[in-house]
């Protein structure tokens, strides 16, 4: 008999958690180059103690972007593997059954004792098996992020930026792919991991939504205006007013901006941070000061 037989949503579940631990990860990086940056402009006029601090921001830069990328590449695997096993999860078993390992003395092996289907062969397996094929712009960008694991080139403060950003995209074109629909402020919200609350505070509180809305603002800093239209919805120049909903969600500890609701050419308003749309008469009412 065999054992902790893996399911569809346990692998699916286990992916999603990787997906957005190394978007969490790529992110640490970015703001950790913001952080770096504002230091620098500080301490322009006496720039004593620069040089070693960025050469530890590089070396700790350059392992948590190689984290963020393995995660990346293993969370696309167990969505590929989440995707058989929609199917069968036997199909995942690899190798001559001759090979196998051997039950133990209650006749009883665990799933985790086979040897499962390589990365490489994952894709053909989907494609074989499921009912339907991945997309190719997928595929594309599975094949290149595995033979591009541990290239992560020599890191300075300006490619490091170029690397974290290229992670980024490929997070979110991978999400793109396998959610198709469902935006990635959405997908990132329901999945971000609650923030602890300040020692201090007389009443609990949660910083999640601080730290979304940072998030936010690294995107903005970071992507082309393209790319941000495709993944936000965010047309750059665009006029942006402060979100009333943002601001009940944040924390009264917040010191970042609000600001990411736009007004459109029919004089709604669209927020890409809650991706709340502000369309009638009572909505509006709440813009009325600043529109």
């Amino acid at each position: 008999m065999i054992s902790g037989i893996p399911t569809a949503s346990d692998l699916h579940r286990t992916a999603i958690n990787w997906m957005n631990l190394a978007w969490s990860s790529t992110i640490e990086c970015l703001n950790e180059v913001r952080e770096w940056r504002e230091y620098q402009e500080e301490r322009e006029a006496n720039p004593v103690g620069l040089p070693s601090r960025v050469e530890t921001l590089i070396k700790a830069q350059r392992f948590r972007i190689t984290n963020a990328v393995s995660l990346l590449q293993q969370s696309l695997e167990l969505f590929l593997k989440a995707k058989v096993a929609e199917v069968s999860p036997f199909f995942l078993i690899s190798g001559d059954p001759r090979a196998w390992p051997k039950p133990d003395k209650n006749n009883v092996l665990d799933f985790s004792e086979f040897r499962t289907v390589d990365a490489v062969d994952l894709v053909k397996l989907v494609n074989t098996v499921s009912k339907e094929a991945l997309p190719e712009k997928f595929v594309e960008q599975y094949n290149k992020l595995r033979i591009d694991r541990n290239k992560i080139v020599h890191l300075d403060t300006g490619n490091m930026v170029f690397e974290s950003t290229v992670v980024l995209l490929q997070i979110l074109g991978a999400h793109a792919a396998l959610f198709p629909g469902q935006n990635w402020q959405r997908f990132r919200q329901e999945n971000f991991t609650p923030k602890s609350t300040h020692e201090d505070d007389e009443y609990e509180l949660d910083y999640s939504y601080d730290s979304y809305l940072t998030e936010i603002a690294i995107m903005l800093e970071n992507l082309q205006p393209a790319q941000l239209k495709a993944f936000l919805g965010y047309t750059k120049g665009g006029r942006r007013v402060d979100c009333p909903n943002c601001e009940n969600l944040t924390t009264k500890h917040y010191a970042g901006g609000r600001q990411y609701a736009q007004i459109n050419k029919d004089k709604s308003i669209y927020c890409i941070a809650c991706t709340t749309n502000f369309a009638d008469m009572e909505s509006l009412e709440k813009f009325r000061e600043i529109v």
